[in-house]
């Protein structure tokens, strides 16, 4: 590895440490403090939204990192890019699951009727102007001009 690959390598090691310990962290501290049903409804709540926002940054940094921490040589016959990919999606699908598990079992607020109305709006509305924002890119010619890491970035941002 060149100077530049392993100073990449080493934050890459060191984000994934922190991820790890900043999640076992938060689910310990989570599993603590049950003084009542609010509390432990926004404790659920919270945790689950920063797993969720911590996860997607650690693999967005891995997507975007992969190119320069493994050495071409090494991606030819020993650890391919794919593979790189793939474990690292692994790593985080357990506290990423956990995270989303945490969020959907937080209890909404007072009025559950209100709470419906907002999910299915949310469930219907994002993925339609999504789908709209795409063709629009599309039909000025802007999609080929911006970078995919980008438009992927921005559409999971705006999902959030």
């Amino acid at each position: 590895m060149d100077p530049a690959q392993h100073s990449r390598a080493l934050v890459f090691g060191i984000a994934g440490g922190r991820e790890s310990r900043d999640w076992h962290r938060a689910l310990f501290f989570s599993a603590l403090a049950r003084p009542d049903s609010n509390t432990r409804d926004r404790t659920a709540s919270g945790v689950g939204r920063a797993a969720i926002v911590v996860q997607a940054g650690y693999l967005w940094f891995a997507i975007t990192s992969v190119g320069e921490i493994l050495p071409p040589s090494v991606t030819a016959w020993i650890y391919p890019e794919e593979r790189f990919i793939f474990n690292q999606f692994a790593f985080a699908m357990l506290p990423l699951f956990l995270g989303i598990l945490r969020l959907a079992c937080a209890r909404p607020s007072a009025n559950p009727g209100k709470a419906i109305a907002l999910n299915v709006g949310l469930a219907i509305a994002g993925p339609v102007l999504l789908f709209g924002l795409g063709h629009l890119l599309r039909l000025s010619n802007a999609f080929d001009r911006l970078p995919a890491v980008v438009f992927a970035t921005g559409a999971i941002a705006w999902a959030c």
